[in-house]
């Protein structure tokens, strides 16, 4: 989870970042623009970290300029075709390669770029009827955007051939540049860089969910499973998140951030999935809100599997560096459990959870859910009736 968001935010806040420099003509060093996705990760934090509401508001408006600029790009493409500007297609399958490798790591990096359908599966809390809405919200939303991803690199390679695509700094700015001219490609430029910090808040938004129900169910500490008193929101659970974030945006190559994004986001689903028919075995009359036909279910397995096998015999390099960084985070886990036993350690984690507690102003979201889904965790202190030690009278601190 810490890999798919955190990467994904890098990255994209790092793509945001080259346009606004290109636009205003500055062709800056990588850690120069690294600093501006930095400061893009800041404002977005804080941000989310005020209010839910506001951040909801300005998903909605950057979702606008996202369509906005596709738009522009989809319209620049078909008109520059319907002035019959259409070599490019002449011949547009010369050098397809017949790798299965290759076609593999291609469909692993291309799928960086749909991964937005998983932040729907984060927020059934936040939904009135997820059962109702879930998967066909999941489904229409995929729908449209792999139609309109497709529209676009159809409208890219009508102006532009593909080493030019794999050379530019900026695709969108100097398809616009040649397609129309160098206003229109400014314009574009601002909504590219708009739409992609759109993506930094709604990661920012969705993906701390994951960090914060893992603390809730004793999986991660208990700490990030709190909420700021006076905002209502994830706060610790989004500053680790965007912290992260910003130590991600100092990898050398955004290419490397999209391939570990999209590596972690590919071993995610397996282990999902893997869950999925585990509970099948064990559990087959649990109660299941949502449910999906397992002839589906196992096609796609299937399949995720092998791109899995394929794109690791054709880059074992980034795939060794991102299981080195998932068992490593595994070690981590596992030690914490094992020093969890410790009294020193337990005391260390009291005093950091509470001192968390009362800088950021956090506490647990009700009693009665904090004795539902940290059951395993103790309250003593200085206690009020009903057992939670308080914040200067105001909020109980958990262990």
């Amino acid at each position: 989870m810490f890999i798919a968001a955190t990467a994904t935010n890098a990255a994209t806040s790092l793509t945001s970042a080259k346009y606004i420099l290109q636009m205003f003509g500055y062709d800056c060093h990588y850690y120069a623009k690294a600093l501006v996705a930095v400061g893009i990760i800041i404002i977005f934090t804080i941000l989310n970290c005020v209010s839910t509401k506001v951040s909801g508001w300005v998903a909605k408006l950057f979702s606008v300029c996202k369509i906005t600029a596709v738009s522009i790009l989809i319209v620049s493409g078909i008109v520059y075709m319907a002035r019959g500007h259409t070599e490019n297609y002449e011949d547009a399958f010369k050098g397809t390669t017949h790798d299965v490798g290759q076609w593999a790591l291609a469909t692993v990096n291309a799928y960086f770029a749909y991964t937005g359908w998983e932040c729907i599966n984060t927020m059934p809390e936040e939904m009135k009827n997820p059962q109702r809405d879930l998967l066909p919200a999941a489904a229409t939303g995929l729908l449209i955007i792999s139609t309109v991803y497709t529209l676009t690199n159809m409208a890219y390679f009508s102006v532009m051939t593909p080493s030019e695509i794999v050379n530019t700094p900026a695709v969108a700015l100097d398809f616009m540049r040649e397609a129309v001219g160098s206003p229109t490609g400014i314009i574009t430029s601002i909504f590219v860089a708009l739409a992609c910090m759109g993506t930094v808040n709604a990661c920012l938004f969705s993906e701390t969910r994951y960090l914060f129900a893992a603390g809730r169910n004793g999986q991660m500490p208990a700490v990030t499973s709190t909420i700021h008193k006076k905002f209502k929101t994830p706060m610790v659970a989004i500053i680790v998140t965007g912290l992260i974030s910003i130590c991600f945006c100092f990898v050398p190559r955004i290419s490397t951030l999209t391939v570990y994004s999209s590596l972690a986001i590919q071993v995610k689903i397996l282990l999902a999935m893997t869950a999925f028919f585990v509970l099948r075995y064990k559990e087959p009359n649990l109660h299941r809100p949502v449910k999906i036909p397992i002839f589906f279910v196992i096609i796609i397995y299937v399949v995720m599997l092998a791109l899995a096998v394929a794109s690791f015999y054709q880059d074992p390099f980034n795939w060794m560096i991102f299981l080195i960084i998932l068992f490593s985070g595994f070690l981590l886990l596992f030690t914490s459990d094992f020093l969890g036993a410790s009294a020193v350690f337990q005391s260390c984690m009291d005093g950091l959870t509470s001192c968390i507690q009362r800088t950021l102003n956090v506490v647990p979201e009700t009693e009665e859910e904090v004795r539902r889904d940290l059951g395993k965790l103790t309250f003593d202190g200085d206690t009020d009736s009903s057992g939670f030690e308080s914040i200067n009278g105001e909020g109980p601190i958990i262990r």
